[in-house]
């Protein structure tokens, strides 16, 4: 009888999970028919929910004991374009990989300075669990390096402003990859 009846209750979990995934399927592709939202060619994936996938990557860096990179912008932003370009090479990319993971968060809209809810509920969670106030870290792109723990409430991070970070000169105009490192790595000793 026993058996029965976890047999009995694995089947009806099972029948209202397939129910809920083709609602939210159904109600999913209602949502692509009405409104069109195509960020396959930019930075920031905002067509997509920023907390979840924050608490994907979350997930996965509680899981690798890494710490997490967190680099708020926009695509209009020609220095959160300058920042990309420094997580995109492979070599500054070997260099944090084994302790770090980044991930853009898109807290503006790709064409508007109209902001990204999903993008900002992650970096308002980070300023109000640190106890830091947003005002002091105005302009983008803005780094946070974070220590997730497993209770998301308890994250520990740490805000880099990029200003300093860029290296400017008639050739180049953008971020400095060894300030970028070099900020990163004294960030992580902090943590």
């Amino acid at each position: 009888m026993f058996l029965l009846n976890k047999i009995l209750l694995f089947l009806f979990l099972n029948f209202f999970l397939i129910l809920n995934l083709n609602i939210l399927y159904a109600k999913t592709v209602v949502v692509k028919n009405t409104i069109t939202c195509d960020d396959s060619r930019k930075i920031y994936k905002v067509c997509s929910d920023q907390n979840l996938s924050y608490m994907k990557i979350h997930a996965q860096a509680v899981h690798e004991n890494k710490q997490l990179v967190l680099i708020f912008g926009a695509d209009w932003c020609p220095w959160c374009q300058s920042m990309n370009k420094i997580f995109q090479d492979p070599k500054f990319r070997t260099a944090i990989d084994a302790t770090m993971i980044p991930l853009e968060i898109g807290i503006y809209k790709p064409s508007s300075r109209e902001q990204v809810e999903s993008g900002t509920l992650v970096l308002n969670h980070l300023f109000k669990v640190n106890k830091l106030d947003r005002n002091a870290y105005k302009g983008i792109p803005l780094i946070a390096l974070v220590k997730p723990n497993i209770n998301s409430k308890m994250d520990k991070a740490i805000f880099i402003k990029t200003g300093d970070l860029e290296k400017n000169s008639k050739a180049h105009k953008g971020h400095d990859p060894e300030k970028v490192l070099k900020a990163l790595l004294s960030a992580q000793k902090r943590l």
